[in-house]
């Protein structure tokens, strides 16, 4: 496995049960997209990228993205919001491309192409292309298999602080699928200027 500067993966386990201004914390079906707490988040502490369970993140923690703008360069954003939905049964996909895997509700939006487009999992189907991450590179890889069941646990998902809402999520620690927050930031003063 080939991964930027000196990747460690953590080995501690968090468990909060308080909620600040910037938890947001759900029960039932509603919600956005989510990812199960045991997918790996590619994320930056001081000059080291380290491997963190979804359940590790916190508020404040910086966490790689790709920039479509930069030509998909790394790029570290902060996280300005985390989004945990109750234990209950969920829906969960199992994304499969030719190297790489990832495991979410059918609501979480992935991005699918060039322009930063994304699409909710639940609509994708094999031979939808999605970007992944391994060794360095990105590549848009096709989906060979999605798979479907129904776990009994919490899921959660990150809000970024940037407009870029994006982050790498992987389920093994060696390839990483580029998926979208499901929060967009509306800068107004930019859609002001297309009025």
């Amino acid at each position: 496995m080939i991964l930027p500067l000196n990747m460690t993966t953590t080995t501690t386990t968090t468990t909060t049960t308080t909620t600040d201004a910037n938890t947001t914390t759900s029960s039932g079906g509603a919600g956005g997209g989510c990812f199960e707490l045991s997918c790996l988040i590619l994320t930056k502490e001081q000059d080291k990228y380290i491997l963190k369970k979804m359940s590790e993140v916190k508020i404040g923690d910086i966490v790689l993205t790709m920039d479509p703008v930069e030509n998909y360069k790394l790029k570290e954003i902060e996280v300005k919001k985390i989004h945990l939905h109750d234990k209950q049964e969920w829906g969960i996909m199992e994304i499969i491309t030719e190297n790489g895997k990832i495991r979410l509700t059918p609501n979480q939006p992935l991005i699918i192409d060039e322009n930063n487009n994304n699409k909710k999992a639940g609509k994708l189907k094999v031979g939808d292309k999605i970007l992944v991450y391994k060794e360095e590179k990105y590549n848009w890889e096709e989906i060979k298999e999605i798979r479907r069941e129904v776990i009994v646990d919490k899921v959660m998902t990150l809000e970024l602080k940037e407009e870029i809402n994006t982050f790498l999520v992987s389920v093994d620690g060696n390839t990483f699928i580029l998926a979208h927050s499901g929060y967009s930031h509306i800068n107004i003063f930019k859609e002001l200027l297309y009025l």
